[in-house]
């Protein structure tokens, strides 16, 4: 069964051959390998007597954490490139080799951290930098569009079984009908204590047990709090700005902490209409 981080990068990273990992599968596998050892292994390979590999880290094709290999032997002048990332392109070009990227803005958003807890990873492991920021920030976008796709789905699918059901139990209801199911609704926070900046809830069938719905409630976004920082909210400046991030902006409560579970079942209630539910 496909898992849902397999989906995220299936629906975010350019499609790659899987011809060079048919030993593994169709997937795309990574271990972390010591150069010297992985050296090591290519000079059994590599008989030249009397040479010796060397092997350079081409800086200016680095892209994030990928990086091109040169392995060359210093007698017969043999050469070898070796990528460490997954390539969407038949030639080697950085921007094309966006999986290992991709996995690495992936696994800090699972595990909740930022684009500076990795690069200290990196620096530990002797390893390239993560991308630069902007491009962090593209892979993260991309990936949570992804994201947003495969749930939204996942959520019209649940929607659709629920009221199925309810049609097998009275034949005269068609698919356009709104019906009135039995559902229960739970939220949660960020942290303890009503001092949270951050809310969800999720509606729950009773019918089927599947979540229909969910919502989001937030007391800040940083950009915001960066720009009112920066800026007066009186300045034209600032209201210019905030005109065209609107429409992007995650704030949208005011209340306390402790109102966000209500106010969350609110807009669900409201937006159920929409579902025929």
């Amino acid at each position: 069964m496909e898992t849902a981080s397999e989906r995220k990068l299936a629906n975010s990273t350019p499609s790659t051959s899987s011809a060079p990992y048919s030993d593994y599968g169709s997937a795309i596998s990574y271990h972390l390998v010591e150069l010297s050892s992985l050296m090591q292994t290519f000079e059994q390979f590599h008989k030249c007597r009397g040479g010796r590999l060397v092997y350079n880290d081409e800086q200016a094709k680095r892209y994030g954490n990928n990086s091109l290999i040169n392995i060359e032997c210093n007698k017969c002048k043999k050469k070898f490139h070796l990528q460490t990332s997954a390539n969407s392109g038949g030639n080697w070009k950085a921007q094309s080799a966006v999986d290992i990227n991709h996995r690495m803005v992936f696994s800090a958003c699972e595990m909740g951290v930022g684009r500076e807890a990795i690069a200290v990873m990196c620096d530990i492991l002797n390893m390239p930098p993560p991308c630069k920021s902007k491009a962090w920030n593209d892979h993260s976008q991309a990936l949570y569009n992804a994201h947003k796709d495969a749930v939204d789905e996942k959520l019209a699918k649940a929607r659709g079984h629920v009221h199925e059901l309810h049609r097998k139990e009275n034949p005269d209801l068609s698919v356009d009908d709104t019906i009135e199911i039995a559902v229960s609704f739970d939220g949660t926070w960020s942290k303890r204590g009503f001092t949270a900046n951050f809310g969800v809830g999720f509606v729950i069938s009773v019918d089927s047990g599947q979540v229909l719905d969910y919502g989001f409630a937030s007391k800040i976004w940083v950009p915001c709090n960066r720009q009112k920082q920066k800026l007066s909210e009186e300045y034209e400046e600032f209201r210019a700005w905030y005109a065209s991030h609107s429409p992007y902006c995650t704030e949208n409560h005011t209340g306390s902490s402790g109102a966000m579970e209500k106010e969350i079942a609110r807009r669900l209630w409201s937006n159920s209409l929409s579902y025929n539910l």
